[in-house]
């Protein structure tokens, strides 16, 4: 099973990039893989995070329930939206660090599971901190 683990920060006092490439890597490795990169165009990292927030918002208000409306995919897509709008849209005038890493974990015995069409969602399954590997990596 594949771990992922993203973290995005805004660069302040960097109000655009100049580069011709829109997202230029400053760094990136294979094992663990890790990639450190600038953008202006953060969406794309913050899905991850949105959705994992939607997620976790709606546990505690019955995402399992049968008496709500829509499908859990469906409540996590309205939720998500909801995370978007209240985030605000980059103008593209500003710039995003964004880390992702990547890790191949051992599948644990979980017994409070849920399997979705898009996702899963179990309680205290993964360490959510990165791990040494990718630690070691960004620090180099």
């Amino acid at each position: 099973m594949i771990a992922r683990y993203v973290a995005i920060w805004r660069v302040h006092g960097a109000n655009k990039l100049v580069s011709e490439s829109p997202n230029p890597a400053l760094v990136s490795s294979t094992a663990p893989r890790v990639t450190a990169t600038l953008t202006s165009d953060p969406e794309p990292y913050f899905s991850h995070i949105d959705t994992s927030s939607a997620t976790a918002a709606l546990l505690f208000e019955g995402l399992f329930s049968p008496n709500k409306d829509g499908s859990p995919e469906e409540r996590v897509a309205k939720e998500v939206e909801a995370i978007r709008k209240r985030r605000g849209i980059p103008d593209g005038q500003a710039v995003y660090l964004a880390i992702e890493g990547e890790q191949e974990v051992s599948v644990p015995g979980l017994a409070k599971r849920r399997d979705l069409e898009e996702f899963s969602v179990c309680f205290d399954a993964l360490d959510k901190c990165p791990s040494s590997e990718h630690l070691a990596q960004l620090v180099a």
